[in-house]
């Protein structure tokens, strides 16, 4: 999965330590935005998606989430379609 990204609250007390400790047992990359309630989890392996997922549950209440399964895909498979203006 390319980009999960959390929108959560803060659940309870807990050790910033233990919280790094977990996050450092996945492989992925992971960005704890707390002041606007944004966790975003990128580039994390699918057999490790229920990690991410309890891992965020146990220190936070989940609000809502986005799954970005387009993220760094290259232009090849875009299409792009560019209008001239005639009317001059």
């Amino acid at each position: 999965m390319n980009k999960i990204t959390f929108k959560v609250s803060t659940q309870k007390d807990y050790s910033v330590a233990a919280l790094i400790k977990e996050v450092n047992k996945i492989s992925c990359k992971i960005r704890f935005d707390l002041e606007n309630g944004i966790v975003a989890v990128e580039n994390v392996n699918d057999t490790m998606v229920d990690s991410v997922i309890d891992l965020i549950n146990n220190y936070y209440t989940i609000l809502g989430v986005e799954i970005d399964n387009t993220f760094g895909e290259t232009t090849e498979n875009q299409v792009v379609t560019v209008v001239e203006d005639t009317t001059n």
